[in-house]
């Protein structure tokens, strides 16, 4: 029996190279080789490449060294804050990390937002949950009818929130806010929150 050629978007770290973070309730893992290991179990020169970064970055290691006592107390703690979010785009592939803003509970609470995680540059406050669904959905290609749809709102609603959206990120169209959504790597946010369902 002949089969046919069925490409699937996997997550990275299933059959590639790729590592791809995730808390799993308190515990922070990672999808390696195939398989989903704790924290713990990483390969040391793996770490080493996610360490260099966190020395690099002043500001983040002065606060961590504050807080633990250890490297890799630091180590564990700046993963979880820059890489913790599970979603498509492999926190590092061929040697190269891709930090990510994700929804770790403590967004708009945490007082060491923006200085040891990743911050989104907005004009007045943060977008909320339902911003980021919507500019998700908007980096996915929906329109703003098939939003209002899968949202169950009205589209004057999506209309007025994609206003609010756009102003908080500086876009001017449908186009920045997908640009701005995939340069900021904001699928994660939705991800560990709650995607609309489809």
């Amino acid at each position: 029996m002949k089969r046919n050629y069925i490409q699937q978007e996997l997550p990275p770290g299933l059959i590639d190279e790729a590592i791809e973070f995730f808390a799993n309730g308190e515990e922070l893992m990672a999808l390696y080789k195939g398989s989903a290991i704790p924290f713990a179990q990483i390969p040391e020169d793996l770490l080493d490449k996610f360490h260099s970064i966190m020395v690099a970055d002043k500001v983040a290691y002065a606060i961590l060294s504050k807080k633990f006592d250890t490297q890799h107390e630091m180590l564990y703690q700046y993963i979880w804050c820059n890489f913790g979010g599970w979603n498509r785009i492999p926190d590092m592939l061929n040697g190269e990390l891709k930090t990510e803003y994700w929804n770790c509970g403590n967004r708009g609470t945490c007082k060491f937002e923006g200085t040891l995680c990743q911050r989104i540059n907005a004009e007045e406050k943060n977008p909320t949950p339902r911003e980021f669904q919507i500019m998700f959905l908007i980096a996915e290609g929906y329109s703003r009818k098939e939003i209002a749809n899968k949202l169950g709102t009205s589209e004057f609603t999506v209309n007025t929130q994609i206003q609010t959206i756009e102003r908080k990120v500086h876009a001017r169209s449908h186009v920045d806010v997908a640009t701005f959504t995939v340069k900021n790597n904001l699928r994660c946010f939705v991800a560990a929150s709650k995607q609309p369902s489809a």
